[in-house]
């Protein structure tokens, strides 16, 4: 009633096992957070605590004998990957972001966009395609994402070879902490150096320090055209030292990846730039993963062994970001488990021993 009261009957859904809340700007996401916290103080949540205390089961017992029940709120954008984030179940209360939509800044000439969290992530890139322009990351789920959702997972997708993963190109956020009060940490300058870039905190938390309300990121031109160039190998340790050839050389790749498909291990390589730039890369790529190009001594010096097939494409025309997404062959899916592991690249082929 009191969230009913403050923000609109239509903001409040109390038809499912949770109460939904979509606060349709900042003010109402700080006053829905400070709406709990009073529910907390005064007793009126059931005892729940706001935040689950790290290394304890929920509703159980930590070594000092306290009880931990589990969380009052939970934050959601589209749910795209909210299992990513392993969320409680019977949380009484979900925050969604799907409300705050309006008021994208985008300033071209100075390469910098602010977004709100709600917005869809295609959505958002669509507007900035529209002078030309994107931010240079291609993460799973982009047609279902929210931008919030994004920072939230950090879900940096394969182009981080060349453009960088979320925090490097998040200059500035703003978010409401538990308890209401709205924090701005970074700014709209990519050279922007005063104090802690606290704004990096956030990427990657999964909500659990703060509902992100708005992101400023860096943006770059759209290239003009893309191309990639696939190999075949018999054995991951022959892909790796090819993908890692491509990696080490003079070449500038956009996306380096190792897929696994069936019996055989590919090699893909994506380039993004001017048609000359990419028909270059392309045919210099597809001749160093064959064994045999103009670097072959380089090459060879790597250890990358003859491919079993060489493919090659482009340079095509980029006409909007979704052009750019071909990097990502499948994204994951509901039913499957995913895991998302940290190695250097050097490391690839020893950590996929070790999974196996």
């Amino acid at each position: 009633r009191r969230l009913s009261d403050a923000l609109g009957t239509a903001a409040v859904d109390a038809g499912g096992p949770a109460l939904v809340v979509r606060p349709q700007d900042e003010e109402g996401v700080a006053t829905a957070l400070r709406l709990a916290a009073e529910a907390l103080e005064g007793g009126g949540s059931g005892g729940h605590s706001a935040v689950p205390s790290a290394g304890t089961t929920p509703g159980g017992r930590d070594g000092a004998g306290a009880i931990h029940l589990p969380p009052l709120l939970a934050i959601r954008g589209r749910g795209s990957k909210q299992a990513w984030g392993d969320l409680p179940e019977g949380v009484p209360i979900v925050l969604e972001t799907t409300g705050l939509r309006s008021g994208v800044r985008h300033d071209a000439d100075d390469l910098v966009a602010s977004a709100p969290a709600g917005l869809g992530w295609a959505e958002f890139q669509d507007q900035l395609g529209q002078a030309g322009q994107w931010v240079p990351l291609d993460p799973p789920l982009a047609g279902s994402a929210t931008v919030g959702g994004v920072v939230a997972a950090a879900t940096s997708g394969p182009r981080r070879v060349a453009n960088g993963a979320v925090r490097d190109l998040v200059i500035g956020a703003r978010a409401v902490l538990p308890g209401g009060r709205v924090i701005a940490p970074g700014g709209r300058v990519i050279k922007n150096v005063a104090g802690y870039d606290l704004c990096k905190v956030l990427v990657g938390s999964f909500g659990g320090l703060a509902v992100i309300t708005e992101v400023t990121f860096k943006v770059l031109p759209l290239p003009q055209c893309r191309g990639w160039v696939t190999a075949d190998f018999t054995g991951l340790q022959a892909a790796h030292r090819a993908a890692m050839a491509a990696v080490n050389s003079v070449l500038q790749p956009s996306a380096v990846q190792i897929l696994w498909t069936g019996g055989r291990v590919r090699v893909r390589v994506d380039v993004d730039g001017d048609e000359a730039v990419v028909a270059r890369q392309v045919r210099d790529l597809e001749a160093l993963l064959a064994g045999a190009g103009v670097t072959a001594g380089a090459a060879r010096a790597a250890g990358a062994a003859a491919a079993i097939e060489v493919a090659a494409e482009g340079p095509l025309p980029v006409a909007d970001h979704r052009d750019l997404l071909g990097a990502v062959e499948a994204a994951p899916v509901l039913g499957c488990a995913v895991v998302r592991l940290g190695v250097p690249a050097a490391g690839l082929a020893a950590a996929w021993a070790r999974a196996r």
